[in-house]
């Protein structure tokens, strides 16, 4: 019996007269290597490389894919983290520090493996680790970074207590920073902004994309603020752009506390491409804003959406 060791991209041959026995490497570069399985019954001593050998945690398998990045599939269930990371704003506040449960800085592609968003969901809850802040959910700032087919829900963000209480506490379910990142076929809902600030209530986005994806019962928990063209204090329950496109979705519910402004705030040089806007509420305004002469909105339905003022 001959045993010959193969890794990836190497080319062997073994002797017809020969019985031979075929072991397989586990290469780094290989692209079975680049692939990471969570569920919630898993356990982060595994290896992660199978369903039956999955990771409990997604931070386990973003630790073991390391900035090289790669994909994670992720088994029907819910996912509940409560320890936070700090990281300095990269846009507009370099000062102000927020948390984070995920922060996704490598090219990572996360993929809900159900039949349906709702089947794979990412919940908030209480943070732990530190106590006394409200975390996001996710950070996304690479642009081949993706989420697809998962949900991400019920967020309360928030900063601690300090002279910088503006837009680093928005996008309460989901960031996505200057360098981007996808959210596809997702469902982002009941997220809620909690501190006076700019921002948005399920989703802010200084770049990257949103695509087919439904955003849903989101709101500025700001009560005593308004939209005002005029002034700082302007906020999306749904969305806050400064940069990005947002195409071919659903914004739904959002602001119906009748206290949050509009449901997409729109500034730079964002983009709202095929999509509805339907009953949806707010203050001063239910729908969309537009507060850049470079912003687009094409092909959207817009209609239903209802002010208390």
């Amino acid at each position: 019996t001959v045993t010959v060791t193969i890794s990836s991209d190497s080319t062997y041959t073994v002797g017809i007269n020969f019985s031979a026995t075929l072991k397989v490497v586990n290469d780094p570069s290989s692209t079975n290597a680049r692939i990471r399985y969570i569920k919630p019954d898993g356990n982060d001593a595994n290896d992660g490389l199978a369903p039956p050998t999955a990771y409990a945690t997604l931070k386990k398998a973003l630790s073991a894919l390391g900035s090289e990045g790669g994909t994670v599939y992720v088994l029907p269930g819910e996912y509940v983290d409560t320890a936070a990371t700090k990281s300095a704003v990269t846009a507009d506040d370099a000062d102000g520090l927020w948390y984070s449960y995920y922060q996704i800085l490598a090219p990572v592609t996360i993929i809900g493996a159900g039949a349906v968003p709702e089947d794979v969901v990412f919940k908030w809850a209480t943070c732990t680790s530190p106590t006394g802040v409200s975390p996001r959910i996710f950070y996304i700032n690479n642009p081949s970074a993706k989420l697809k087919n998962l949900t991400v829900r019920g967020s309360r963000a928030g900063v601690p207590n300090g002279p910088k209480r503006r837009e680093e506490c928005g996008g309460s379910n989901v960031f996505i920073d200057t360098l981007g990142g996808t959210l596809e076929d997702c469902l982002i809902d009941n997220g809620s902004q909690q501190t006076w600030a700019v921002g948005g209530g399920n989703i802010q986005m200084y770049g990257g994309r949103v695509i087919r994806c439904r955003i849903v019962n989101g709101i500025q928990g700001a009560s005593h603020l308004r939209y005002s063209p005029d002034s700082g204090n302007n906020l999306g329950s749904g969305i806050y752009m400064k940069g990005g496109i947002v195409e071919n979705s659903l914004l739904t519910g959002n602001g119906t506390d009748m206290n949050s402004a509009c449901t997409v705030l729109m500034r730079g040089d964002s983009k709202l491409l095929n999509c509805t806007i339907a009953g949806n509420g707010g203050y001063q305004c239910a729908g969309v804003a537009v507060q850049s002469a470079n912003c687009a909105v094409r092909n959207c339905a817009i209609f239903n959406n209802t002010c208390a003022s």
